[in-house]
């Protein structure tokens, strides 16, 4: 038998793991730039100390009325020179010293922030907390599509994955309709016909169009195609609702804009349950992407950068609060994740963990 935790327990398990990773190797990361501005200030003072050991090496030899004035200036040139030499020196080796020093510091807090966005993307990757909107994202550039995930969660937190979309069937590159439907076509303008002696609609053929756009959310999925040959556009707004579909489509060339489902005219010519059909393929073929997260783009709270500024307690603070709301949840994630092993992982954040102990009605963390 395979025992699995509660949602809750699994995302509670993901925070204790993961995001106090996070803290841990953030304040590391912090810990780590203080000791390089100390080194710099320590540094200047060694600089600036052989400044004035210079200078008073010169000023100590600036009077030598012992001997003559021309035997005098020739031995203040010379131990002048031998000064400046001696003193160049000794810089430059306090300067790569000091330039060894920095870089062994600066590739500690290099990794510690490598670490701090791994284990961030690993605590977000799983989605553990509740999501209230969601959105993929697709943009044709140069040939290639880009790919993020979007998600909009409770308390204020916003975060924004990469998505792999050359592992995509459809989407490894250039998409077109063809690619699902052969010879589509919809009706874009009237025009008359004179045999007839009335009004006929205008088909343009989709083969060329090819995706550029798209922003595709639970229940609706924007898209935008592009001829490039002859930089007409068809955007195609497709929403549903429970079993319904409904669709907008817009074509717009040279001559200008026509929204087509408005006109009564031209709407009738369109095969909406094709077009649904495959819109439902593209919203499908989407999703999927969601499970091809790359890296983590974007991470805010109360609309503050945390990637930029690494603040990963704050975001603890913020997720504890989500995650264990009441003492009865706080009584079953302990008891599915072990007392013991809570205990451990608050430890790690150090004197910080008292109050989170506490809340979960752990006394002690010794």
């Amino acid at each position: 038998m395979i025992y699995r935790l509660t949602e809750k327990a699994a995302a509670f398990r993901s925070l204790l793991i993961d995001l106090v990773d996070a803290v841990r190797h953030s304040e590391l990361k912090s810990e780590t730039e203080q000791k390089r501005k100390e080194l710099e200030v320590k540094y200047q003072k060694k600089f600036e100390a052989l400044e004035r050991l210079k200078d008073d090496i010169n000023t100590a030899f600036s009077n030598l009325e012992v001997l003559p004035q021309e035997q005098a200036e020739e031995l203040k040139k010379k131990i002048s020179s031998f000064v400046e030499l001696a003193i160049d020196q000794a810089s430059a080796d306090v300067n790569t010293k000091f330039k060894k020093e920095d870089e062994e510091l600066k590739a500690v807090a290099e990794s510690e922030k490598a670490k701090t966005i791994k284990s961030l993307e690993s605590f977000l990757s799983v989605s553990p907390l509740h999501v209230i909107d969601m959105a993929i994202m697709l943009r044709l550039v140069n040939g290639t599509y880009s790919a993020s995930a979007r998600y909009q969660c409770d308390g204020d937190i916003e975060y924004q994955f990469s998505l792999n979309a050359a592992d995509s069937d459809y989407f490894r590159g250039e998409f077109s309709l063809n690619v699902i439907k052969k010879k589509l076509r919809i009706p874009v303008r009237l025009s008359k016909n004179w045999l007839r002696g009335e009004p006929v609609p205008d088909f343009e053929k989709l083969e060329e169009y090819t995706l550029v756009n798209a922003e595709a959310a639970v229940n609706h999925i924007l898209t935008t195609f592009k001829d490039e040959s002859t930089n007409s556009m068809i955007n195609i707004v497709y929403s549903r609702s429970n079993s319904e579909g409904f669709l907008t489509l817009e074509y717009e060339d040279a001559k200008g804009k026509v929204v087509v489902t408005n006109e009564p005219a031209l709407n009738k010519h369109l095969d909406l349950m094709t077009l649904k059909s495959i819109l439902e393929t593209i919203v499908s073929s989407i999703f999927d992407l969601e499970q091809k997260k790359m890296a983590l783009i974007k991470l805010t709270m109360d609309d503050k950068d945390i990637l930029d500024q690494l603040d990963c307690f704050s975001l603890f603070e913020r997720v504890w609060k989500l995650l264990v709301p009441d003492h009865k949840t706080a009584g079953i994630i302990l008891e599915e994740l072990g007392t013991d092993t809570v205990r451990e992982r608050l430890k790690l954040l150090g004197e910080k963990a008292d109050q989170f102990a506490t809340s979960l009605g752990i006394q002690e963390l010794t």
